[in-house]
């Protein structure tokens, strides 16, 4: 339709109410804002309730890169618009917000934005705003398809409405030169959740029956655990960890250099996917330096003569290194703890069995550290971190059944339906999103619930054996990998029969989650 000056297309969402009920900056800060009077400029569209259309490609910027040129604009959005109101907001769900008042009744505004605000927890007010409001009409989503070939974003196209009306178009892309063709194929019918102001997840249409049944199982990972926590923040990962080249000789990324190292205070580390696999840990180059004495349940750093007296070589290493530790944080570390790791949360975590995961990994790949306590980072680039689970005392089953359905085909296939996906096929394993996991819980006065338990943990057993070889030829090599992927799918077996998935319901699973 010719809706002539009716529509509006740009960044210029946020506009002149920057400055109601607030003091008029200097002329200076007025230059810098440049300021947009929304009813003044457009006095013959508000008259009639509105903007037909708002079209727009919405900045993409986390607070935390605003606040150092505009700190003054993230406070005020963080008390004008509810969008803002929770956590490290991105700015583009302001304009999510500032768009749908622009509306008028029968008004439909279309945006190419993340859809990471869909389950991140900053997203939850804007998703409450919408799910209210009824405004959602519909959404293409490109999951971790590129639409822009100068950015990684992972976007979607965002329809809202004023009012509600008619029934909403979920869909996913698979392929998008195939779409952008108006090919059918290209594009995946979905299902979308948005009860209880809660995360949004999408899935195939396909999968209902199966989320649903999963979805009913009251009892989550976040039940059963006592905790599920992230890795060691060093803060300085250069100076803090450190190759382990044998003979108490470690080399140093800060440095460039070796140096032969007290090994009582370092530890070996596994780092995310680079190390922690499914069922088991790869080779282990890396060591943590690790300046603490761990004493009736707390983590107490080593003073400064007892370093020098009992670990000189390692004390002269952090000194040659103080002027960068003391500089972290833009300096904050300027005091008597300069060596400490950067974060003190979980520090007596590491010692104790915990089923371990990395955050982000192409399936599960869940693995159980019952005897060697490994230490592991929270964050980080090259593999990223991981996350540590415990399961309370007062629960019955093992470790070992619940390694054995972390790792099972179903519940990879459930994660997925509402994970973060990013490029190259990996998704998030964060805590957000595996507590959330369905945990099938064993009736022990039940005879055939208790063997099925028994028979996982066999299975489960077997398999951390089997990953234990080594073979010697190709021929070992090949019989090896042949029963670990009989046991494999003994143990998805014996997950479907507990989560009483149906011929079909299994054929589904098995066809893959995407």
């Amino acid at each position: 339709p010719d809706l002539g000056d009716n529509i509006k297309c740009g960044n210029s969402l946020i506009g002149w109410d920057y400055f109601e009920g607030q003091l008029i900056p200097d002329e200076k800060e007025l230059e810098r804002v440049n300021p947009f009077d929304w009813q003044r400029n457009f006095p013959q569209v508000f008259a009639r309730g509105g903007f037909d259309a708002v079209i727009g490609n919405p900045p993409y910027i986390r607070i935390q890169a605003m606040k150092e040129w505009a700190p003054t604009e993230v406070e005020f959005y963080k008390k004008k618009y509810v969008s803002a109101s929770k956590g490290n907001y991105d700015i583009y769900v302001v304009f999510v917000e500032k768009g749908i008042d622009l509306l008028n009744q029968n008004g439909l505004l279309g945006f190419i934005l993340p859809h990471k605000f869909f389950t991140a927890q900053y997203g939850e007010p804007i998703r409450k705003l919408i799910n209210e409001g009824k405004n959602l009409k519909k959404i293409v989503h490109f999951n971790d398809l590129q639409v822009f070939s100068n950015a990684t974003t992972y976007t979607c196209l965002l329809f809202l409405v004023k009012y509600p009306k008619g029934d909403l178009d979920i869909s996913m892309v698979n392929n998008l030169e195939s779409w952008k063709a108006k090919n059918e194929k290209a594009i995946t019918p979905c299902v979308i959740t948005v009860d209880n102001n809660s995360e949004w997840n999408l899935f195939s249409t396909r999968y209902e029956k199966i989320i649903t049944k999963l979805s009913s199982i009251k009892t989550i990972l976040g039940n059963i655990s006592d905790k599920i926590f992230q890795g060691l923040v060093t803060g300085a990962d250069s100076i803090f960890i450190l190759k382990n080249l044998g003979n108490d000789d470690y080399y140093s990324e800060s440095t460039k250099k070796s140096y032969k190292l007290e090994s009582e205070i370092l530890h070996p580390l596994c780092k995310g996917s680079v190390n922690i696999r499914r069922y088991y840990i790869s080779d282990l180059e890396k060591s943590i330096l690790f300046p603490y004495k761990i004493m009736d349940g707390k983590a107490i750093l080593f003073s400064k003569q007892e370093l020098s007296s009992k670990y000189p070589n390692i004390w002269n290493y952090l000194k040659e290194n103080k002027n960068t530790l003391e500089l972290r944080e833009h300096g904050k570390w300027k005091h008597e703890k300069w060596y400490a790791l950067g974060r003190n949360q979980n520090l007596t975590e590491m010692e104790q069995k915990k089923i371990l995961t990395p955050s982000i990994a192409k399936q599960s790949s869940f693995m159980l550290d019952i005897d060697d306590y490994y230490y592991f980072v929270g964050s980080g680039g090259g593999g990223g971190g991981g996350y540590g689970i415990t399961i309370k005392e007062d629960q019955k089953i093992s470790y070992f059944y619940l390694l054995g359905l972390l790792n099972s085909s179903l519940l990879d296939f459930y994660i997925k339906t509402y994970s973060s996906q990013f490029s190259g096929g990996y998704y998030a394993y964060n805590r957000q999103y595996i507590e959330k996991l369905p945990i099938y819980t064993i009736d022990f006065t039940n005879n055939k619930e208790v063997e099925q338990h028994d028979r996982m943990v066999n299975l489960v057993e077997r398999m951390l054996a089997l990953h234990k070889h080594h073979p010697q030829t190709p021929q070992e090599a090949d019989r090896l990998q042949r029963e670990i992927a009989a046991t494999d799918g003994a143990i998805d077996k014996l997950v479907y029969e507990l989560y009483g998935l149906t011929e079909e319901e299994v054929g589904i699973v098995e066809g893959g989650s995407g």
